[in-house]
């Protein structure tokens, strides 16, 4: 067997940390022209993609606040460089998120006879202040009670294995169109809720789009998706207004809706009758079983009728609705799809789909700093979570070399890893110096030969290291181990 050399064993050991190490996952995203595309550059002081590790590096630790994560990291000198960096109302913090994202999709792609599925959904993101720009009221339909601050709308892409965000949009209230009753009880207006920003800038643009309705940002999302050239095959949300965009835009494209479908009066055209989803469920004919699970459904093809034309003479397509009762459940689901020839166990599989969006947010929320923004700007709010989000997307790809462990998990790996990559640097960097200065010392002593300094060597290194000049110059390891990492 040949002898195994110290070089081999330093590129295993090289390997192992090329695609784990935050550094090296910027190069494997090329995130330094990723933010030049982004419009995202500096002509003086710290580099932009510096700042942008020191950010992304907030996340090993569970900090409340970006500041007290820089004071941990030893960087409270750029306090104000970072609140700068994340205050430019003109750096395009979308086209950074949606690029890291467009090439994640290139990497991994869905694997073949599995669909790609882009998911939308909202959630509640809770801020209080009276200084807080554009702050609102809004609905939690999970808790059911009103809560102050915005409403965060997402729009993932999953293929399969992992869901990744590639938009999103920080909802801001519109008091404009918002009735209040006389019993409703009175919020206090923030001082600055108006908000100012130079017009044709990026923070500008998108407080204009986020005063939108619902149905407009989701309908400009998938707008957006479809221009940058992501690839899916469904789409997944929850909007009975869009039928007419969907059958005009997705469905010409091969791109299909599955949505569940809401319990209520909207009608159908069924069998030459105008009739709602109860009223259909009914007439479908008895229930089939699915073995693997145990679930009922049925299924049957009805039309959309144009919300815009009366009495519904007019409609918008053909879509297949299937009914679904799980074992233990007394209430029925529907679930509607625009692919007609799709069976109903696939379609009620596509739509497990979405449960990842709500892993992922709540991955986001414990683990990835959702909150971590104390700012009362609303540039700062969205320039932190675009960098959260992206840094969420480069952990996805270590899971999907490791579709085992959670995000927790991979985050806690990233960090040890990171921290031995660090001790062998700064170990290196000791030895590198402490051998200049033993040279020295055997200079002093007149060996001048490499012959001679090979033989005694244990003498003059048990001399070296008991000099007292030796005591006087050891640095903390803590303190040179925050130089390394910056």
């Amino acid at each position: 067997m040949s002898n195994i050399k110290t070089s081999d064993l330093c590129q295993v050991k090289k390997e192992m940390i090329s695609f784990s190490g935050v550094e090296n996952l910027f190069h494997f995203f090329n995130i330094k022209k990723t933010l030049e595309r982004a419009c995202i550059t500096k002509s003086k002081g710290v580099q932009n993609v510096l700042i942008l590790l020191y950010l992304c590096l907030l996340h090993f630790k569970d900090r409340r606040s970006i500041s007290e994560g820089l004071r941990f990291l030893g960087k409270q000198v750029h306090k104000s460089t970072v609140h700068n960096f994340l205050n430019n109302e003109k750096y395009n913090w979308r086209k950074l998120l949606t690029y890291t994202a467009k090439i994640y999709q290139k990497r991994f792609p869905a694997p073949t006879g599995k669909p790609s599925v882009l998911i939308i959904d909202d959630t509640s993101k809770e801020k209080s202040g009276r200084f807080v720009e554009y702050i609102g009221k809004f609905r939690d339909h999970c808790k059911c009670r009103f809560y102050m601050g915005y409403q965060v709308i997402f729009a993932a892409l999953s293929n399969g294995n992992t869901c990744i965000p590639v938009d999103f949009t920080i909802k801001i209230s519109n008091p404009k169109k918002s009735k209040k009753k006389k019993t409703q009880k009175k919020w206090k207006s923030s001082k600055y809720g108006k908000g100012r920003y130079e017009r044709d800038t990026h923070t500008y643009k998108r407080v204009t789009e986020a005063k939108k309705t619902k149905f407009d940002l989701c309908v400009n999302m998938l707008k957006r998706a479809l221009k940058m050239g992501f690839k899916f095959n469904y789409v997944g949300y929850n909007c009975s207004n869009s039928f007419k965009f969907v059958f005009g835009r997705l469905v010409k494209r091969g791109i299909h809706l599955v949505a569940m479908l809401k319990l209520d009066t909207t009608k159908y055209q069924y069998n030459g009758e105008r009739l709602n989803a109860k009223e259909i469920f009914f007439k479908v004919p008895k229930w089939e079983h699915i073995t693997k699970n145990g679930v009922k459904m049925k299924s049957v093809v009805v039309d959309i009728e144009d919300k815009s034309v009366k009495n519904g003479k007019i409609t918008t397509g053909k879509v297949k609705l299937c009914f679904y009762k799980f074992p233990g459940h007394k209430d029925y689901k529907a679930i509607l799809c625009t692919n007609k020839e799709l069976p109903a166990e696939e379609i009620l599989e596509l739509y497990t789909y979405r449960w990842q969006i709500e892993v992922m947010i709540n991955d986001l929320k414990r683990y990835f700093g959702f909150y971590r923004s104390m700012s009362t700007k609303y540039a700062p709010q969205v320039a932190d979570l675009s960098i959260s989000c992206m840094f969420y997307v480069m952990i996805c790809t270590l899971k999907e070399r490791k579709p085992q462990k959670s995000s927790y998990q991979l985050l806690l790996d990233l960090e040890f890893e990171f921290e031995e990559y660090c001790y062998e640097m700064f170990f290196a960097y000791k030895f590198k110096t402490k051998t200049v200065e033993f040279i020295d010392f055997a200079l002093k002593k007149g060996l001048t030969k490499i012959i001679d300094l090979k033989e005694f060597v244990n003498e003059l290194l048990d001399e070296f290291l008991s000099k007292e000049f030796y005591d006087d110059k050891i640095i903390e390891v803590d303190n040179m181990q925050n130089d390394i990492v910056a």
